[in-house]
């Protein structure tokens, strides 16, 4: 009889923790996709207002939002690669810590291919794109 109150027990915490972590990690996306949302509007805002090189705009937002490092990664990886690849390298790096799927990273991508290639006009329109795609995964 006690051995299936141990079993018992044992389900019962298993379950308890299991539940626990994915609550943990659905949080902590939802509060990391508000923070790409908060990041891309002062990235629009920079576009938009600023004449600031990209590299220092996205120094900027790491500065002002938690993204965990996100934007100064790229910024760093951008010495080394082109725009796309430095979002991506930095996007697959921060993936983890952030609690993105990887659906996220493809909305995320979309920036990324576009981002810094055409005028202001395009640009704006890409980034209310994403950040619209993003509060859909929110």
């Amino acid at each position: 009889m006690p051995i299936k109150w141990i079993g018992a027990v044992l389900v019962f915490l298993s379950a308890f923790s299991i539940g626990f972590m994915k609550s943990r990690e659905l949080s902590g996306r939802e509060k990391s996709l508000k923070n790409l949302r908060t990041a891309l509007n002062i990235l629009e805002s920079e576009i938009v207002f600023s004449s600031h090189y990209l590299k220092e705009a996205l120094k900027r937002i790491s500065d002002l939002c938690g993204c965990g490092g996100l934007f100064s990664d790229i910024s760093d990886q951008m010495q080394k690669f082109s725009v796309m690849e430095a979002w991506n390298i930095s996007l697959k790096k921060s993936q983890k810590k952030l609690f993105l799927k990887d659906s996220d990273i493809e909305i995320l991508n979309i920036l990324a291919s576009q981002i810094g290639m055409s005028d202001r006009e395009q640009q704006v329109k890409h980034i209310t794109h994403v950040k619209l795609l993003l509060e859909k995964a929110e």
